[in-house]
């Protein structure tokens, strides 16, 4: 017999799903919105935020750079290779952000501002279940506008991340 609880977790999983189709359309996207949001980094951080491995995440910024929308860099030190976005890049991510912020919008737009207050409280609740470490931060909030929470301690999954021992 299926119970209210099995249903209701089925359906989370069906919204999950349709809400990440309308918000990724390839690692590529979530690449360059983790540029926009930290300038540089190193592509080692960027294929553990984007969970692939390091030889995809090779051939992924081989296809960013070759489309100008990254560029890499090397310290003269180190083996590490550095990654920033071009000004190409972080045109391209700014709108591919304001399209993902206007799909969220709209699919919250049938719920009232009461249901809406709700939801983000239990989404709140939620993130402090789903965060595995303050590293996975990066990982889920990859296609965040970091400018919408505000500040770091305003962000609902920095304050989860926080709360993570």
């Amino acid at each position: 017999m299926t119970t209210e609880v099995d249903r209701l977790a089925n359906f989370l999983g069906a919204v999950t799903v349709a809400l990440h189709d309308r918000l990724v359309g390839s690692d590529g996207i979530a690449a360059l919105a983790l540029l926009n949001w930290v300038p540089k980094m190193p592509q080692a951080r960027l294929a553990y935020c984007v969970a692939l491995s390091q030889p995809a995440t090779v051939r992924l910024v081989d296809r960013l750079e070759d489309a100008g929308l990254v560029r890499r860099t090397r310290s003269s030190r180190r083996r590490q290779v550095w990654l920033e976005s071009t000004s190409l890049g972080l045109t391209v991510a700014s709108r591919l952000g304001f399209r993902r912020h206007e799909a969220m919008k709209l699919a919250l737009a049938s719920l009232s501002r009461s249901e809406q207050a709700r939801l983000g409280g239990l989404l709140e609740k939620l993130a402090f279940q789903l965060l595995e470490s303050k590293e996975h931060v990066m990982r889920v909030c990859r296609l965040c506008d970091a400018r919408a929470c505000g500040a770091d301690d305003d962000c609902p999954m920095w304050r989860a991340a926080l709360a993570v021992v």
